[in-house]
């Protein structure tokens, strides 16, 4: 079965970012603790699959991305480089949700 696959024509650049305040409130720890509970809460759902076996290891890697990004310290790519997110969430087997199948879902104009 052949299926088209939308990508979206974005430019990331053009997105704002999220405030970079939010570290100021919530701290590394607490943002730590919150990809922890996502991360839970996603072990038990039916995306389960489309994660890695050591889901601990995913939230850190997750919340260490989501800490600079919120303003504080660059964790991430001070521990695994370049994030390299379009390359990583490019359509696959593996992420099944950016294909767009005609008979479901109308692809987004």
């Amino acid at each position: 079965m052949s299926r088209r696959v939308y990508v979206p024509q974005i430019n990331p650049g053009q997105i704002a970012p999220p405030s970079r305040e939010i570290y100021g409130i919530m701290g590394e720890a607490n943002i730590f603790r919150m990809m922890e509970d996502f991360y839970r809460e996603l072990e038990q759902s039916s995306l389960r699959s489309l994660f890695p076996a050591d889901m601990v290891a995913a939230s850190q890697r997750s919340a260490a991305f989501f800490v600079g990004l919120l303003g504080g310290p660059p964790l991430y790519q001070q521990r695994f480089g370049n994030p390299m997110m379009r390359a990583r969430h490019l359509p696959s087997r593996r992420n099944p949700w950016f294909i767009w199948p005609k008979a479901l879902i109308p692809p987004p104009r």
